[in-house]
């Protein structure tokens, strides 16, 4: 799950202008290929956002704590205590 590689290129994003604009993403195939978005017809602009959920602050911190077992609960209310 932990990144073990470094980077050793100038420039992590693209495009860009340094290192012959490399990393590039990888296209779309259907084996070992990158990220496509599913093809369906929309009305209007198809884009990537974070949903109005993400604005309301309590709720999911609230599942979270109410999914936790009461040992669990006790050992994260000791570790904010400082």
């Amino acid at each position: 799950m932990h990144r073990m590689d470094i980077d050793t290129n100038p420039a992590n994003y693209e495009p860009n202008s340094i290192n012959d604009n490399w990393p590039r993403e990888t296209p779309p195939a259907p084996k070992r290929g990158g990220f496509e978005s599913y093809q369906e017809r929309v009305d209007g602009n198809k884009i990537r956002e974070r949903s109005p959920s993400f604005g309301e602050y309590y709720s999911h911190p609230r599942l979270f704590w109410l999914s936790q077992t009461p040992i669990e609960q006790q050992h994260i209310i000791g570790r904010v205590q400082l």
